[in-house]
């Protein structure tokens, strides 16, 4: 499977979890040295995000506002995960404007 098949394929199912409503949430950018990619969508009172992983990183720590803490598996045989939360716990987010996670 290509890298092009997979992105289409992701935002294919994107597209099948939360239908054509939602607002894209604004994040700063990522480099090409993160081993986390994240990007997410608020649907209503939801945010959900997609965290792409690279090669070797099987979970991340998702750390919220009020000093909560959520683990994200990657999803068997997948290179990320979908997370979803309620948009009134935000995530905490580091100084590039993305979501400061472990």
């Amino acid at each position: 499977i290509t890298d092009q098949q997979l992105l289409s394929d992701l935002l294919s199912e994107l597209e099948t979890r939360i239908g054509i409503e939602g607002t894209p949430l604004v994040l700063g950018q990522h480099s090409f040295g993160d081993q986390v990619v994240a990007t997410g969508i608020q649907i209503g009172s939801r945010v959900l995000w997609r965290f792409t992983f690279d090669l070797g990183v099987d979970e991340v720590l998702v750390s919220f506002e009020d000093g909560g803490t959520q683990l994200v598996r990657a999803e068997l045989g997948r290179p990320g995960a979908w997370f979803e939360h309620d948009v009134s716990r935000p995530v905490v987010v580091n100084s590039a404007g993305l979501p400061d996670i472990n």
